[in-house]
């Protein structure tokens, strides 16, 4: 679980103008932490 967000977060890092979608970024972070 934990490796997912770090992949997701350090994919957001390198690509800035994905942070436009942090909104799905939060939804993914929801979903993982309700299974």
């Amino acid at each position: 679980m934990y490796e997912k967000f770090l992949i997701y977060f350090s994919y957001i890092h390198h690509f800035p103008f994905i942070a436009s979608s942090r909104l799905s970024f939060t939804i993914i972070c929801i979903k993982d932490k309700g299974r």
